[in-house]
């Protein structure tokens, strides 16, 4: 691939990049700033996780604390829209 045809894909991506890069530093200052407190447990840092995972591909939803499944109670399941219905992309426990 040409170097320009490179140069010219990562400057389409840069927006994108740019914000994952934003979304992953507001989670860690959330994350820092609730364990700053002295009081967080794993479900403290939860509405922050589903923002970060909501943020790195849209249209997507994660589902804190989903109905219990063949494989158990997973902490997320992270759900892709496709057209009128829902396409579990897999589950985070």
């Amino acid at each position: 691939m040409p170097v320009a045809h490179r140069l010219s894909v990562m400057v389409t991506r840069l927006p994108t990049l740019t914000a994952q890069m934003t979304a992953v530093a507001t989670y860690i200052e959330e994350l820092e700033r609730e364990l700053s407190t002295g009081l967080a447990t794993e479900h403290t840092h939860r509405p922050a996780l589903k923002k970060l995972l909501e943020a790195f591909r849209p249209k997507v939803t994660a589902v804190n604390e989903a109905k219990r499944v063949a494989c158990g109670a997973p902490d997320f399941t992270v759900l892709a829209a496709a057209s009128s219905t829902a396409s579990d992309l897999g589950a985070i426990d």
